[in-house]
This record gives structure tokens, C-alpha cells and sequence, in this order.
């Protein structure tokens, strides 16, 4: 693709030379992006062969994971990762086999929520546990794979997401990432002998360590679904008619900026951050995972820059 996104160069050999033509069926300029790209003329091929793409990160393959199903003719997908010693092929055929079309269309989804290049990562969550929670759950792989349809409406399967995030904070029975917050905060600051109220020794506490709370959520999924569906509609030439402004995202100095939250910052009476006694003992300490059980994911690629 030239700078422009307006042309598409095909190369072939013949006769022991090399020959360029501009190939009008491969024009995309409604892509943006060269992972999106990648994966349209993958779907365009017309003839059996295999095809091996040299990328940086890890979009390309949840993308191309996502519309497998969407190949014209028999083609063997392989990606070259890595340098030097970590360089490595993944034979992404041979996966998308193994996950099938289901699981791997809920990826772009997952992948998006849980960090990308567009879209903030969870705070020490990472990607293994969150797809291991994905796996074993018909209804979180449902509710992702609703998040990269076209007609789906974020508010359908919001509360399913709050409960899959209340889940990689260790809260199991939890559904609601704001009681969620209080209970994991009150780990650490609940008063355990109330005869003595104001001898409470505390440690220094990240607040990262926290889920969103509902309305940071709500962006974050709506940026998830603006990106799952540019994704898993990769192979088509005009790839969403969905607008950036409309899902977490609005124009500053003519450009994008996310949304991190709708509302008021601050609470606007005393009484809006009184905790209630029921609130505190909804969770027993055996139904939830302490920061020091949960073990800090590897640094993962979905901040490295995308391959041009």
C-alpha cells in the first residue's frame, strides 16, 4: 500500500522478471490501519497457497484469528514474530483449528478489553487469565463475541462484562465492579478489632490495583466494541460505519482523546461514600483472592507498535 492508502500494488514473476501492477479489487483506503489491511487481502486471495507475514506485535494474529472463516480459497496463514533468538513462526491455521471459530472470534473483543494499542490494559492482569476465564465460560465467550457483531448494543452484555472483570480481581460471586472496589479496598483498611476504632495499622495501598469502576468500565467497553468490530470486519473493503466520538472517544485540538469516565469526579454529599455494614460483609474473605495470591502477568505486546 502507497501512503496515500489509495493504491495497491500486486507483484508476480515472469519470464525471471519482476512485474508490478496496481490491482483495483485490493483498495481499502476505508482501512486505516496495515493489520486490517493484512488480514483483506488474505480474504481476496482466489488461489490455494500459503502466506507468510513478518509482523511486530500480536494484533495481526487475534485479527486474522477472527476471519479465518472469511478465506476464498484453501490458504495456510503463517506469521513470522520475534528477533533472534525469540523469533518465531506461529502457524495460524493450525491454531485457529485447535480454538475454533467461536473462541476466535471473541479475541479481538477479549484482546481490546484487556489492552491494545487504542484501548488502556487492566493493571496487572494481563492476557493469560483473562483468556483462561474466556475459555472455560460459554457466556463470557458470548458476551465478547456480541461485543465485535455489528448490531449489538453495548448495554445487552454490560453486566456479564462486569462480572467477567469482577472475576480477574479474584471476586467469583461478585457481578458489580463498584462493590467490587469496596470490597477489595476494605481488605486492607477494615477495622478488625472494633475495640480499638483509630489503631489501625496500614500499608501503603496503589490504587491501580482497583478495577475500574462503572463508568470508567462503560468507556472501555464501548472503545472495546468500536475496535472489535473494525477488527472482525477486516475483510470487507468498507469496514464499519461506526463513529470513534460514539465509543469512548471525543475530538480535542482536532484530535482523538478517550473518555475515561462519564459524571462527576468527586462525590457531592457525605452520604454518596458512607459505607454500610451489609456492604462490607456481602463477600467473605474465602470467595475473594488477595493481591499477593494473584501472580503479576509477563509484560505482553499489545503496546508495541503496530507493523506498518
Amino acid at each position: 500500500m502507497d501512503e496515500n492508502q489509495d493504491l495497491c500494488y500486486e507483484y508476480s514473476v515472469t519470464n525471471n522478471k519482476v512485474t508490478r501492477i496496481i490491482n483495483n479489487e485490493l483498495l481499502c483506503p476505508d482501512h486505516e490501519e496495515a493489520d486490517t489491511k493484512i488480514a483483506f487481502v488474505f480474504c481476496q486471495q482466489n488461489e490455494d497457497s500459503t502466506i507468510t507475514v513478518r509482523i511486530s506485535d500480536t494484533d495481526i494474529v487475534v485479527i486474522m484469528l477472527a476471519n479465518m472463516e472469511h478465506l476464498q480459497a484453501r490458504v495456510e496463514v503463517w506469521m513470522d514474530l520475534g528477533v533472534g533468538n525469540a523469533r518465531r513462526y506461529i502457524d495460524v491455521s493450525a491454531l485457529y483449528k485447535k480454538l475454533g471459530s467461536k473462541v476466535s472470534k471473541t479475541l479481538p473483543a477479549l484482546h481490546a478489553f484487556t489492552g491494545c494499542d487504542f484501548n488502556p490494559a487492566l493493571y496487572r492482569r494481563g492476557k493469560k487469565k483473562p483468556l483462561q476465564l474466556l475459555m472455560n465460560s460459554e457466556i463470557f465467550q458470548e458476551a465478547f463475541l456480541d461485543l465485535g457483531s455489528k448490531e449489538h448494543n453495548v448495554q445487552d452484555s454490560f453486566n456479564i462484562i462486569q462480572s467477567f472483570t469482577c472475576h480477574l480481581y479474584g471476586l467469583k460471586k461478585l457481578d458489580d465492579v463498584n462493590q467490587a472496589r469496596i470490597v477489595i479496598f476494605n481488605r486492607t483498611y477494615k477495622v478488625k478489632d472494633k475495640s480499638q476504632p483509630f489503631s489501625l495499622s496500614v500499608r501503603n495501598y496503589d490504587a491501580c490495583n482497583l478495577p475500574p469502576c462503572e463508568s470508567e468500565l462503560l468507556q472501555q467497553v464501548l472503545r472495546t466494541r468500536f475496535i472489535a468490530c473494525l477488527w472482525c470486519n477486516a475483510q470487507n473493503a468498507k469496514i464499519t460505519d461506526l463513529l470513534p466520538t460514539d465509543y469512548g472517544w471525543k475530538i480535542v485540538d482536532g484530535k482523538y482523546k478517550m473518555i475515561w469516565f462519564a459524571g462527576d469526579q468527586l462525590p457531592k454529599a457525605y452520604e454518596d461514600v458512607v459505607i454500610t455494614p451489609d456492604i462490607l460483609e456481602d463477600t467473605p474473605e474465602s470467595d475473594t483472592q488477595s493481591e499477593d495470591e494473584i501472580e503479576p502477568e509477563e509484560e505482553d505486546d499489545s503496546t508495541d507498535e503496530d507493523d506498518d
